[in-house]
């Protein structure tokens, strides 16, 4: 009996201990568990950090370069120094009827021509600006093919506020106006403006390339030039459009520096002398504002006749000086712009030019011009 008795309690003990070894072998799974589950919190966190780093370093090297994130950037510094203006002026306003009025008074409309035909990683990079500026404004063309098997076209209008399409990716525009046939009849450029044209806001128009850029310094003289609307000149109705210089950011190298220096010499010196005294300046093109109606009137901003409005931008000023306007040229407000650094670009620029002149010399706009004006201009 009491070996039968030290049996039992040996056996107690063994059961104890067994019990003892299932607590370990759980405590020590559970352990190994939560090491896995931070390791892969750690690693979610290192891959999060990793993406967040290489969009902050793709924004940085955007800004020093010519890419349209940097001309978005630099135009939206616009709306920046009118809110600083407003809330300087009216501080009793709220966040939100300070936001709501400046969003009222600026708009940034982007003439994104392909947006309808973007890649996935394309689209996101969209939606990366329209997450940095909710208030960004996009205007694209949509080719629709209808159920009768025929293709129509309409120009659109997305915004930070519109949803995207599950199938596609792409935002739903707010706006489509039917256009009455395909759109691109010249070169592109004059007809991504004029399609994008009926979607902007407001009385003047300011419509840069996708190679510049603003300063904050600058943008605070906005109110400035938007003023030169409103004062006559030489007695006469106020100018359809004022022109200003351009700072050009890319002087880096013997050539860059070469088209640098041509190009001061002609949007610069050359306009300022076109203007006064010779009272004949026409329209360059980037940084100028145009008074959005007299241009309507007159047909839009760019001409896009293809072998014959290769220079589209200059057509906006000679159709508004033979309709008796005043085209006038300021130095105290300015904006980037970046050249051709390359020389086979540079080349490239100047056999343009030297084609859209010789395309220009045979319109009505240079046969009228050359007989109808007096002497001097």
């Amino acid at each position: 009996e009491q070996v039968g008795g030290v049996s039992q309690q040996v056996g107690g003990v063994s059961e104890q201990v067994g019990g003892v070894s299932e607590q370990v072998e759980g405590v020590s799974a559970k352990a190994r568990w939560l090491k896995v589950k931070q390791l892969l919190k750690t690693r979610q966190n290192l891959l999060a950090e990793t993406e967040s780093m290489e969009l902050t370093l793709r924004k940085w090297a955007s800004l020093r370069l010519q890419t349209l994130y940097r001309t978005v950037a630099g135009m939206m510094k616009n709306r920046r120094a009118l809110r600083l203006l407003l809330r300087a002026e009216l501080p009793k306003l709220s966040t939100q009827e300070l936001d709501a009025l400046v969003d009222f008074k600026f708009q940034c409309l982007v003439a994104m021509q392909r947006y309808n035909v973007l890649s996935q990683a394309e689209l996101k990079d969209v939606d990366v600006m329209f997450t940095e500026w909710p208030s960004l404004n996009i205007a694209f063309i949509e080719e629709v093919i209808t159920d009768d098997e025929q293709t129509r076209w309409f120009s659109c209008l997305i915004d930070g506020s519109c949803l995207s399409d599950p199938a596609s990716g792409r935002r739903i525009p707010s706006h489509r106006v039917m256009l009455p046939g395909h759109p691109i009849l010249g070169n592109g450029k004059g007809d991504n403006q004029n399609a994008a044209m009926i979607f902007a806001r407001g009385a003047i128009l300011q419509t840069v390339d996708a190679n510049q850029e603003s300063y904050i310094e600058e943008a605070f003289k906005l109110p400035n030039a938007l003023a030169e609307f409103s004062s006559p000149r030489f007695g006469v109705e106020p100018p359809s459009i004022v022109g200003f210089s351009e700072h050009i950011f890319s002087r880096l190298g013997s050539l860059a520096q070469f088209a640098a220096g041509s190009e001061f010499a002609f949007g610069t010196v050359v306009q300022s002398v076109m203007s006064s005294p010779l009272n004949a300046r026409y329209h360059y093109g980037h940084p100028d504002l145009l008074d959005k109606t007299k241009m309507m009137a007159q047909g839009g901003i760019s001409k896009a006749t293809r072998t014959l409005n290769l220079s589209e931008d200059i057509f906006a000023g000679m159709d508004a000086m033979l309709r008796g306007r005043a085209v006038v040229h300021r130095r105290y407000f300015t904006i980037g712009k970046g050249r051709d650094m390359g020389f086979l670009s540079i080349i490239s620029f100047f056999c343009k030019l030297s084609a859209g002149t010789a395309q220009a010399s045979s319109s009505r706009q240079f046969y009228r011009l050359g007989g109808r004006p007096p002497f001097w201009r």
